[in-house]
């Protein structure tokens, strides 16, 4: 099943080899929201909605799927995750 932005994966099927390009982007990207925005915990369940990159406008670039913090029990989209969590007491 899919829309227009959203590709429904029980399955991932691929139609070649990602590029080297795609890869490096989505390995920062990943990177860059690791973490609860709430308690700075990297663990976390995820939903897995597969969202199509446009490699000519990656800057707007949104992983929407849900996640849940199993330390705190936020919930919030990866895209809300972060690269660091500066703790105040």
């Amino acid at each position: 099943m899919k829309s227009d932005d959203i590709v429904f994966m029980p399955y991932i099927t691929t139609y070649g080899k990602p590029s080297d390009e795609y890869n490096k982007f989505m390995k920062q990207y990943y990177e860059n929201h690791k973490y609860c925005p709430k308690c700075g915990s990297s663990s976390h369940s995820s939903t897995y909605v597969g969202y199509r990159l446009n490699m000519q406008n990656k800057d707007n670039y949104k992983d929407l799927n849900t996640c849940v913090c199993r330390q705190c029990g936020n919930v919030h989209t990866t895209h809300d995750r972060i690269k660091q969590f500066n703790y105040e007491a």
